[in-house]
């Protein structure tokens, strides 16, 4: 596996999860008695990760060595450690029914910073 399948990866991940999330939010998130605003900031989230999704998908389609993979593959993983952190602050304060997009994310980030430094050479 080298970068550029990372960013493939990365994308069924994300449209994957947005789909997953357009479809089944009470799965992940306490959806009972929610109020309209925690509603429409899901959504908003949800647009968001399919945003990235495709924006990941046309990084791997488009795939070119240099310093703006660098700063993508930097984005993409500061995206996923928080993500990561903050899904796990969800599932401890009791928001977040499972710990799965917790457990995705952070090894998301983990694979980001392997391929990262496995080929920065590619960055210059």
């Amino acid at each position: 596996m080298n970068l550029r399948m990372l960013f493939m990866i990365n994308a069924l991940v994300e449209i994957g999860g947005g789909l997953y999330l357009l479809l089944k939010s009470d799965a992940l998130f306490d959806m009972e008695g929610a109020s309209p605003a925690y509603i429409h900031l899901l959504q908003l989230f949800i647009v968001a990760v399919l945003f990235l999704g495709g924006i990941s998908l046309l990084v791997f389609k488009h795939y070119s060595p240099g310093p703006i993979l660098k700063y993508l593959t930097l984005s993409f993983l500061a995206y996923h450690l928080i993500i990561a952190l903050k899904m796990y602050q969800a599932y401890e304060l009791g928001v977040a029914a499972e710990p799965y997009a917790f457990i995705t994310h952070f090894i998301m980030s983990t694979l980001f910073v392997y391929f990262y430094f496995k080929e920065k050479s590619s960055f210059l």
